[in-house]
């Protein structure tokens, strides 16, 4: 199926085949190494669609993503840190005051 733009007389690609809309940098991008992005896949009729190229845990939904984020203060990736590795006191603090939703 092809959609169109009415601006427009070519079919609108981006709309007949989707698109990568990125969310944030993947994790490597985020460790100043060349990496990608966290994406979703755009249009789409799910209101809580997948979120691709986490490497916390997949498949995640973007919500769950958001509630795992939100969980850990902004830092998802403390959820699966090895149990060797302590969490920093300000971590601590701030995750026991979060509420969760």
């Amino acid at each position: 199926m092809r959609l169109y733009d009415p601006e427009e007389e070519e079919p609108c690609s981006l709309h007949a085949y989707g698109f990568a809309f990125s969310i944030a940098p993947d994790r490597a991008a985020k460790e100043n190494f060349s990496g990608g992005d966290q994406y979703v896949h755009l249009p789409t009729a799910n209101p809580d669609p997948p979120l691709e190229g986490v490497w916390v845990a997949e498949p995640v939904s973007l919500v769950e993503y958001l509630r795992l984020s939100f969980a850990w203060a902004g830092f998802p990736g403390y959820s699966i840190r090895p149990a060797h590795v302590p969490l920093p006191p300000f971590l601590e603090r701030l995750g026991s005051r979060l509420l969760e939703f």
